[in-house]
């Protein structure tokens, strides 16, 4: 007897649609009623902890001991900060007081190798407090040294964030002009620094 292909495909393709159908409703009723329909842990669900009060009895002595005295961990000394004051006082800079604050800022080391190269160490300010030029021809004036670092620092980021990486490219828009030993000053400071660790 010869079966007509159709039919046999019909049979096969039967099958394979209720195989589909079996599949697809087995996710169905996972997504509507949750692995725990089938018996499955729920891995969306929190696990409850349960806390079990047990009453403690104490001695009147040991009252005084809870909670347990916690010690307080030593405070952080930052080792570049003496160093740093050490070799700004050897160079009689007015600066040395302020090494904590130099070392707090990112770019501290191109912050003192601009200072040596726009006024000696901050020894001849431009402007009370301004010895890096800030300002260009009408200079900043601020109250104090950690101001002035920190407008330093915040020039030198925005410098870099403008793409100007390298001292000649950098100095250009520092100084206002090309001068030969600007770069020279500073990167022999930062050097200096970096090899002595600080």
């Amino acid at each position: 007897m010869h079966v007509p292909i159709r039919v046999i495909e019909k049979k096969e393709n039967l099958w394979l649609r209720l195989a589909l159908g079996l599949i697809l409703g087995s996710i169905a009723l996972i997504i509507v009623y949750g692995p725990s329909y089938f018996g499955l842990p729920d891995p969306l669900e929190p696990k409850k902890i349960v806390f079990h009060k047990t009453p403690v009895a104490l001695e009147p002595s040991e009252l005084n001991q809870y909670p347990p005295v916690m010690e307080r961990a030593a405070p952080f000394i930052d080792r570049r900060i003496e160093p740093l004051r050490e070799y700004l006082t050897g160079k009689n800079s007015p600066l040395a007081p302020y090494a904590e604050d130099l070392v707090n800022h990112y770019h501290y080391r191109l912050i003192i190798g601009i200072a040596f190269a726009e006024s000696n160490f901050c020894k001849n300010n431009i402007k009370p407090h301004n010895c890096w030029g800030i300002g260009g021809v009408n200079p900043t004036t601020y109250p104090d040294y950690p101001q002035a670092i920190s407008r330093a620092d915040y020039y030198i980021q925005k410098y870099f964030d403008d793409g100007l990486t390298d001292l000649e490219r950098f100095r250009n828009r520092w100084v206002g002009w090309q001068h030969p030993g600007w770069p020279v000053a500073v990167e022999r400071v930062a050097r200096e620094l970096e090899e002595k660790g600080i």
